[in-house]
């Protein structure tokens, strides 16, 4: 039997490191050269060195497939989103992709050359490969993106390199809208995975910061991305770890691999990758596996010695790492964090909130679990809580701030220009401001982080929840529900505000104007991996308005509606949509202000907007069932307009004076009672031009089934 060893240790920032040591299996010490934690935390992939390979159970750490194949020398393993499947690099054959269930491999994917690294895409069907192939002396560098469940290959792009370059790690950012390689002595490349075109070269420095490196090329040898991408981490060949800022792609911060006890000829950073739910990074050197603090860059300790790979779980509770005598897992839990404060009523989480305010130092504010603090007074103009001015993270743990029927209008945070607050694990229910902005929270050029908290029925006359008039506004897990505002039924992002949104839910949401659940009013706006359900506006974008620049990554609008036009978005300015989104059964249809135009999007005379990879479907108005366009309109990389329907005209699109490149999509079983089933485009300043797309199954009940203009 294949022995699996397993070290149990609890070590992470001044915890206590215990030492008990289990033997999961005996039998003879195997050398592991790969790991690889699948996505749901359940299994784990290892490859021995003798051309075999397993998955075993996380919980047992026994094997669930006993071998693979004994024909497989895996050099590079990466699982599917759903941990369903398992693609491997083999020396022999290429790329197999195995069913994680019983080993079966299920396809054999055939290149001129072996595949030195690979990486599955976060959310979709699609593998990064790297090919060398030899030439005489000479190589030759290919980034490959496949299918990997029928094999084909989409794209294919060779990378020029000196006698020196090499690639060693792929990564798609968390989102998959970027593809990161390294490529040693030509630093970390940043690759747009559409066609693979170069979009960032991050360059390592020149010089060796310790004199007796005896390493010839400083290149860059590994990256990881941090959880939600704004970050990237890339180690160098002289001991460099270096944090870049991925929206300018300066660099941030760098630190030295210690000298101390390290061979200085072995110093490389073979390997990095970021602890998905705490602020840690794990490196590997050829001497060490090291644990840095992500935030500090410091050097929390020196894991182990020798090591061969490793892996973090996907919770971040556990590593896992390989060395000659078998597996090894060390654990580092989420701990609670040490409360500085732990107020149990509302007046101790004002005083709580002041005293923070008095102090230099970052604060933490621990609530009373599935407690309700009940208010009834504003301590400040229309806020019950003092106004945040210093850094102070509130830690919720199941608590309700609510304010009381029938007391004055207030809502409770106020975030001052400098201020940081954080709010974790927290419900804001029944604030209400008015005419005024924001119903529970306004920042007024501060930092505000949200995780899992839910705002309900909160009111206010612009931003119902939450109103960002300036400065930095992340959201995570969090869910809006039953707010109302004129303007921004759950949030209005104002010109200056950066708002940061992934996994995150708004449902039935109002604006008696416009932005049934988000008035993005000039800012910012990026939202990834979230929903938008039966939000509506009195007048424009039953779920979202936006007069700034949104990118919408790989999230759902569904079952919103807006009154006058844009059922479920309104664009004005600038308008990304990416990534596998779905909008699906908006709508326009009731012909507020005589139009009720654009049941999914309505793109005004000064809007752009470019929808890629995504999926408009089932969407309802009177012109335009999918779309109404008065400006610019891009439709690319298999978007697909399906079933959608217009009581008057363009069942698909409405284009009025507006120009639309369709390019590689499809608009498939759309119909309008009047004219242009898929497309009707007006004859004045209008423009269409399309290239490599289908439009089939779509009805007409006057003219042009397909295309009427």
């Amino acid at each position: 039997m294949r022995i699996v060893r397993t070290t149990m240790a609890l070590c992470l920032l001044g915890l206590l490191l215990l030492s008990q040591k289990l033997y999961v299996a005996e039998g003879i010490n195997e050398y592991i050269r790969l790991v690889e934690w699948s996505p749901d935390g359940q299994k784990l992939f290892v490859a021995y060195d003798d051309s075999d390979a397993q998955v075993l159970d996380t919980s047992t750490f026994q094997p669930i497939i006993t071998t693979i194949s004994p024909d497989i020398a895996a050099r590079a393993a990466s699982w599917s989103p759903d941990g369903s499947l398992l693609a491997i690099s083999d020396s022999y054959i290429g790329v197999v992709i195995v069913d994680s269930a019983n080993g079966a491999i299920i396809r054999e994917i055939y290149a001129d050359g072996f595949a030195e690294a690979l990486s599955w895409h976060p959310n979709s069907d699609l593998l990064a490969t790297h090919y060398r192939k030899h030439s005489g002396s000479a190589s030759q560098h290919y980034i490959n993106i496949w299918n990997p469940l029928n094999g084909e290959l989409i794209i294919s792009e060779q990378i020029s390199f000196g006698e020196n370059g090499n690639i060693t790690t792929l990564a798609w950012n968390p989102n998959g809208s970027l593809l990161a390689t390294t490529a040693t002595e030509y630093g970390a490349l940043i690759l747009d995975p559409n066609d693979l075109s170069l979009q960032v070269q991050l360059l390592e420095g020149a010089e060796s910061p310790h004199a007796q490196n005896t390493v010839s090329i400083n290149g860059t040898l590994s990256l990881s991305w941090n959880h939600d991408g704004t970050l990237l981490a890339t180690g160098s060949t002289y001991g460099i770890l270096r944090i870049w800022d991925t929206n300018t792609w300066q660099q941030i911060d760098f630190s030295l691999l210690p000298e101390e006890g390290l061979n200085l000829s072995q110093i490389e950073v073979e390997k990095i990758e970021w602890n998905p739910t705490q602020s840690l990074i794990a490196i590997k050197s050829p001497d060490a596996l090291l644990l840095y603090n992500a935030e500090s860059l410091e050097l929390i300790e020196q894991i182990d010695s020798s090591v061969y790979d490793f892996s973090w779980s996907p919770d971040g509770d556990k590593l896992a790492y390989s060395k000659v005598d078998g597996l090894h897992i060390f654990s580092f839990p989420n701990t609670p964090p040490s409360c500085t404060y732990s107020p149990t009523t509302p007046t101790d989480l004002v005083n709580a909130i002041t005293d923070a305010n008095g102090t230099p130092e970052p604060d933490t504010i621990c609530l009373t679990g599935s407690t309700t603090y009940t208010f009834t007074t504003a301590y400040i103009p229309l806020n019950a809580l003092p106004a945040i001015t210093s850094e102070i993270t509130i830690i919720g743990n199941g608590a309700t701030l609510t304010r009381q029927t029938g007391s004055p209008l207030f809502g409770f945070f106020e975030v001052s220009a400098g201020g940081s607050l954080t709010l974790e694990n927290l419900t804001l229910s029944g604030g209400d401001v008015g005419n005024d902005t924001g119903g529970a929270l306004v920042n007024e050029g501060g930092t505000v982080t949200l995780n899992n908290v839910t705002f309900s029925n909160n009111h206010a006359n612009t931003g119902g929840a939450i109103d960002n008039e300036s400065g930095s506004l992340t959201l995570t897990d969090s869910t809006f529900e039953n707010n109302q505002a004129d303007y921004g039924g759950a949030i209005d992002n104002d010109t200056g505000g950066t708002l940061s949104i992934s996994g995150s839910t708004f449902t039935s949401n109002t604006a008696a104007l416009d932005g049934g659940a988000i008035h993005n009013d000039g800012g910012t706006l990026t939202v990834t991996d979230s929903t938008f359900t039966s939000n509506t506006a009195g007048r424009y974008g039953g779920a979202l308005d936006n007069t700034g620049s949104a990118v919408l990554s790989g999230s759902t609008f569904s079952g919103n509606s807006a009154s006058w036009s844009g059922g479920a978005i309104r664009n004005t300015n600038s308008l990304t949509v990416n990534n596998g989104s779905v909008l699906e059964s908006n709508a326009a249809t009731l012909g507020g202000n005589g139009e009720g135009w654009g049941g999914g999007v309505y793109n005004t005379s000064s809007g752009t907007a470019t929808i890629s990879s995504s999926t408009l479907s089932e969407n309802e108005a009177i012109q335009g069932g999918g779309i109404r366009n008065h400006g610019s309109l891009t439709l690319n990389e298999n978007t697909q307009l399906t079933g959608n329907s217009a009581s008057s005209r363009g069942g698909g699109i409405y284009n009025a004076g507006g120009t639309i490149q369709l390019t590689d999509s499809a608009l498939l079983n759309n119909t309008a009672t009047g004219d242009g089933g898929a497309i009707y485009t007006t004859s004045l300043g209008s423009q269409v031009t399309i290239t490599g797309s289908t439009l089939s199954g779509n009805t007409a009940g006057a003219s042009g089934g397909a295309i009427r203009s």
